[in-house]
């Protein structure tokens, strides 16, 4: 049985891929590694000379096109995205059309930012997207506010047999137009083999607590710093804030081992990679943990400490876990129990082949 998985963000096809290749699948991944993350791929989307965003963006609009006949033949093909190619290439329905056409089943991941998701936030409390606008892009508009972007994704649901979202804030921008072919919400997936159980307290006498910065306005990084502002003239005695810079994956989850607390993304109703990431090393996690998003799961709690898009919240939650420090080695465990109870790329590969009915 052959797969192919379209695209990378944060190593979610990357270890989607890792799960179903352990239970005997033939994948293969088409991706650009995702930029500065390195992740590997089996079909390259851009050069490996690309070392910024901006050189990415360049070869994305030629290079695809000499590699578009590897990417046909195979009995599943899943997007990551409907921007198969750089957000703002126009190849991209040309691309898209050929491979499926060329597949046997083929679906679509809600996992991220697409024209459904866009028209979708007025029903949120909050999004990423607002903050996304003004600060990432400077007020510029969204590529995914453009019509042929959106005429696109429309023309891609109607083509693949499914989309399967991974988590709430996806799920209900399908839902929310009826798409008729949504599928189960699978969770992200986390390869457990490849990162150790830490925990919490390590050689520091003070709470260490990180967030890894990204795109500032989407992942919520403004809000984060002026709470860290605040909490490191209240708790300087004990907790050490910092932001960490973008790094590549492996280093990223090293550099992660050394601390207590991990604050993952602001803007979401739900966790990240990174979230999980940190779940799995056995870390305390603040991001988005929202009551919709756990029944999504169908899940009635979970050890992530849920956070708004608003600084009091995000100082008080920080403060209190601050305070009972001595639980937070207890949170960890739990939440390295989660991660194998809910991520574990095996079984999430498994629901996977579920839903492609294979």
């Amino acid at each position: 049985m052959k797969i192919l998985l379209v695209g990378e963000f944060s190593g979610f096809y990357t270890t989607l891929k890792s799960g179903l290749g352990a239970l005997g699948y033939d994948v293969t991944l088409a991706s650009t590694g995702d930029s500065w993350r390195k992740f590997p791929k089996d079909i390259s989307l851009v050069p490996d000379i690309c070392t910024s965003k901006k050189m990415e963006d360049f070869f994305r609009y030629f290079l695809p096109s000499f590699n578009l006949k590897k990417m046909y033949g195979y009995d599943v093909v899943q997007f990551i995205n409907p921007a198969i190619l750089s957000p703002i290439n126009p190849f991209n329905a040309f691309m898209g059309r050929n491979i499926v056409k060329n597949a046997n089943r083929s679906y679509l991941s809600a996992a991220g930012d697409d024209a459904f998701y866009l028209e979708s936030i007025p029903n949120l409390r909050y999004n990423p997207l607002d903050d996304a606008r003004n600060i990432d892009y400077k007020g510029r508009k969204l590529s995914i506010e453009y019509s042929w972007y959106r005429n696109w994704n429309i023309e891609l649901v109607t083509l693949v047999n499914g989309v399967v979202p991974v988590m709430y804030d996806y799920a209900q921008a399908y839902r929310s137009k009826s798409v008729k072919t949504l599928r189960n919400t699978i969770p992200l997936p986390i390869d457990l083999t490849k990162i150790s159980y830490v925990g919490c307290g390590g050689e520091s006498k003070k709470v260490r607590v990180v967030h890894g910065l990204n795109r500032s306005g989407y992942k919520g990084t403004t809000y984060v710093k002026e709470a860290f502002e605040i909490l490191n003239r209240r708790h300087k005695e004990c907790a050490e804030f910092i932001i960490q810079e973008r790094m590549p994956f492996n280093q990223y989850v090293t550099s992660m081992s050394g601390f207590d607390i991990i604050v993952d993304q602001v803007n979401s109703y739900s966790s990240g990679i990174n979230g999980l990431i940190g779940m799995a090393l056995g870390k305390v996690v603040v991001g988005g943990a929202e009551p919709e998003s756990l029944e999504e799961f169908g899940l009635s709690q979970s050890p992530t400490v849920n956070i708004t898009p608003n600084v009091e919240d995000i100082v008080n939650k920080l403060s209190t876990l601050i305070d009972q420090r001595r639980t937070l080695s207890d949170i960890g465990y739990e939440s390295r129990k989660f991660a194998e109870a809910n991520h574990d790329h095996l079984e999430i590969a498994k629901k996977y082949i579920k839903e492609w009915s294979i």
